[in-house]
């Protein structure tokens, strides 16, 4: 009869995997405002898998049914991942789109120095896990799409990135009412020089 200990290199890999699809989830959380759905019914998938597994051992099962159920449940764990994170930085450019249209590019560049090199690592990971999503059971692209991806690292500065967003909207709000002041000052400007012309012409005027 076949034990759990014969499997625990892949159960231990299992809950490591299992383990970074649940960070990637949270993380995916606070940048969608809520759960990602596809990532959460993977990561079941991939619990349902190590339960019928467990089962299949406890009835003695062969050691290939076990490890087949095994392989495929560490699988639903990246593929959890990648959805997740996925997930997270489809919704992180799109805010970052709008957050460009809204204050302008220039002010966030000025408030948040390193934006450009933040924002060509969001593309780079981005486009990598979305080109991975041309085949969902392409298990090297998918492994490949997350280990490259250093999701942490990008989430940590998305997140200093929109703490700093207060600061851009003042620095836009300060900017329209300069823009504002010298198209006033600039039109009061040419309302006294248009004055000024008239009551010079007057005097030339009168017989």
């Amino acid at each position: 009869m076949l034990e759990l200990s014969s499997h625990k290199e892949a159960l231990s890999r299992i809950c490591d995997e299992w383990n970074k699809a649940e960070d990637a989830i949270k993380g995916a959380e606070s940048v969608c405002s809520g759960a990602p759905v596809p990532a959460v019914d993977m990561l079941r998938c991939a619990g349902g898998r190590v339960v019928r597994a467990v089962v299949a051992i406890t009835r003695g099962a062969s050691p290939t049914d076990v490890d087949g159920l095994l392989i495929d449940a560490e699988f639903d764990c990246y593929r959890a991942q990648r959805s997740a994170i996925g997930a997270a930085t489809t919704q992180m450019v799109e805010n970052l789109r709008s957050m460009q249209e809204r204050l302008g590019h220039d002010v966030v560049l000025r408030v948040f120095y390193e934006f450009a090199a933040f924002w060509r690592e969001l593309s780079r990971i981005h486009g990598r896990v979305d080109v991975s999503r041309g085949d969902m059971d392409d298990r090297e692209a998918t492994l490949t799409a997350i280990s490259d991806a250093d999701f942490p690292a990008l989430l940590t500065r998305y997140q200093e990135l929109m703490a700093s967003e207060p600061l851009m909207r003042e620095v836009a709000r300060r900017e329209r009412r300069r823009v504002v002041i010298s198209y006033g000052t600039a039109g009061l400007g040419i309302v006294i020089g248009i004055v000024g012309v008239v009551l010079t012409i007057i005097p030339m005027l009168k017989p």
